[in-house]
């Protein structure tokens, strides 16, 4: 699952840092930022998306953990959760407030996953899609780690066009973080093996659905008689 051997050592940015710095710099007061309706609307759609009992499921973007208890609800004991994200600030409050075996805490960049390949059921991205700088990266580092037919849900609690002016407002690091285009995402999703299967962006929030093709699927079907 963990690959003990890779070298997740990624050069930074300056506008990687930036981000790195906003996040460790809101994450002990990151609660204030969120209420029980927001995540209630992200747990209605993630409803959307199929998690089993035993999953091991890789929440991207973690921050401090708002849908541990969710997750873990869904997966059971017998689960995994895996909690990652790029501020090592916003896991330290995460694990002060979680103790569970199953849960494990990884500072680690979504665009370089140290993780095995095929390892993973269910990849969770919440709040965090416009934060990768390079997002097709991102996608196919996600479709690296899911197994054959895995699932990954792109989901947030406001439509599209209420997250990007959300991040327009604040300004400064995070100006010009937005969920791009469906047909930018679709393109990105078939480069990387996988294909959308559900897609809603509205006053009930966006959840993006994307499930990753077995081998035999990316077989060109034989039409000769």
């Amino acid at each position: 699952m963990i690959d003990e051997k890779s070298n997740n050592r990624v050069d930074f940015n300056h506008h990687q840092l930036g981000i790195i710095d906003f996040f460790d710099k809101h994450a002990n007061h990151w609660e204030n930022y969120t209420s029980t309706d927001i995540i209630s609307r992200a747990e209605k759609l993630l409803d959307l998306v199929t998690i089993n009992t035993g999953d091991t499921v890789l929440d991207v973007g973690c921050g401090i953990g708002v849908l541990i208890p969710y997750l873990t609800k869904r997966i059971g004991e017998k689960g995994v959760l895996i909690e990652v994200d790029i501020s090592s600030k916003m896991l330290q409050v995460g694990m002060k407030k979680t103790h569970r075996e199953n849960i494990y805490w990884l500072t680690a960049d979504g665009h370089f996953l140290p993780l095995k390949t095929e390892s993973t059921n269910v990849v969770i991205c919440y709040a965090v899609f416009p934060h990768f700088t390079n997002k097709d990266i991102a996608i196919k580092e996600i479709s690296r780690v899911l197994k054959p037919g895995g699932i990954l849900g792109i989901c947030h609690s406001h439509s599209s066009i209420e997250i990007n002016k959300i991040h327009k407002n604040i300004g400064g690091i995070v100006e010009n973080h937005c969920i791009p285009e469906i047909s930018k995402i679709k393109n990105w999703c078939e480069n990387s093996g996988m294909e959308i299967s559900h897609y809603q962006d509205g006053e009930n929030g966006y959840l993006l659905i994307a499930v990753k093709k077995h081998p035999l699927e990316f077989l060109e079907p034989n039409t000769e008689s």
